[in-house]
């Protein structure tokens, strides 16, 4: 991640400390409900979050191998944090069962099928 990134994401970060009240969470991690109804702060700054946490998986047992078509896709896709934020917004809507579902299962699936359609599989 390059440092221009990294400052983006800080500042985003802070932004969102002061200007958004904490949403309620669902065992610590937001519903797709609770990400819809976010801030646009809010929703770039979770979505950082959440490919900056998939990006250092491995260190965790994912397979490098995954982590790293993760990462080519969204290269590929030309995507930055507000962009996969729109993936995940259609993904959301196309599956409203995703409303009540944990965000990160939510965030992989959506990438996976944008990456799909996008030429750049990750599975």
């Amino acid at each position: 991640m390059n440092r221009s990134l990294a400052a983006a994401a800080l500042v985003t970060l802070c932004s969102v400390a002061h200007a958004s009240p904490a949403p309620e969470t669902n065992n610590g991690f937001l519903t797709g409900k609770l990400f819809q109804g976010g801030s646009q702060s809010l929703r770039t700054a979770y979505v950082i979050g959440v490919l900056d946490g998939f990006s250092y998986s491995s260190a965790f047992g994912a397979p490098d191998a995954k982590v790293a078509k993760l990462q080519r896709c969204i290269g590929t896709l030309h995507a930055d944090a507000r962009q996969v934020g729109t993936i995940i917004d259609k993904y959301i809507d196309a599956h409203p069962e995703s409303l009540t579902e944990k965000m990160q299962p939510v965030v992989l699936k959506a990438m996976r099928q944008a990456c799909s359609a996008g030429g750049a599989a990750i599975d």
